[in-house]
């Protein structure tokens, strides 16, 4: 069990069960949320806490409709929220072509990643994807290992974070942002790396169970 389990304040032993199992109760993932959160953040005041704490309750509530869009669309809301993100867009990858495809995308810029179709060898989406890790771009207008250069150059966007979606180790997809927080000066720090990484896991695992009953009522 990784150590943040364990270490998690409001994390029980049957949360930590809980929460490794296929199905994990909201309540649960809620209680490790905000364990993750105090693990990274060991200074957060109560008021802070209990902001994150509510609207990770809210988030989780709204992911639970099984439905993929509706998923990707909660994920955007709850990082344009703690982020202040005026950008984002989720691309899922389709294992029948290998590709990344768009899923989501809104506001300013974001439109460089609609409606597209990306090799999952290709670009810093790409690179997020295939590495399992998160990518910062202080300025994606002098960047030229995006998928389509030209494309995102033309954007609004300035400084990008692209981060994998993973679940038990296997990359699902990728979700993009860009906020005011962050530039060339300032970077994503540890912290805020660790608080996407924790959101993204959650989302990952829900999306995942949003295919799965996808393909179920499918059939």
């Amino acid at each position: 069990v990784p150590r943040v389990f364990v270490c998690a304040l409001d994390t029980t032993e049957r949360d930590i069960r809980e929460i490794s199992s296929p199905s994990p109760s909201n309540a649960a993932r809620s209680r490790w949320m905000v364990g993750m959160s105090l693990e990274a953040f060991p200074d957060m005041s109560g008021d802070l806490l209990a902001t994150e704490r509510a609207l990770l309750d809210a988030t989780l509530a709204l992911s639970e409709r099984l439905d993929v869009a509706e998923t990707c669309d909660a994920l955007l809301g709850v990082v344009e929220r703690l982020f202040d993100a005026r950008s984002t867009w989720i691309l899922l990858h389709d294992p029948s072509t290998d590709e990344l495809v768009t899923a989501a995308y809104r506001g300013p810029g974001a439109d460089a990643f609609g409606n597209v179709r990306i090799p999952c060898d290709r670009g810093i989406v790409g690179l997020a994807f295939r590495r399992r890790e998160p990518v910062f771009v202080p300025d994606a207008h002098q960047d030229d290992r995006w998928f389509d250069a030209q494309r995102v150059h033309r954007s609004e966007l300035m400084s990008v974070i692209t981060l994998p979606l993973v679940v038990k180790s296997q990359a699902i997809g990728v979700i993009g942002l860009q906020s005011s927080r962050f530039n060339a000066d300032v970077p994503p720090s540890g912290h805020d790396i660790a608080r996407l990484q924790a959101i993204a896991a959650i989302a990952g695992a829900e999306i995942r169970n949003s295919r799965l009953h996808e393909a179920i009522e499918a059939d």
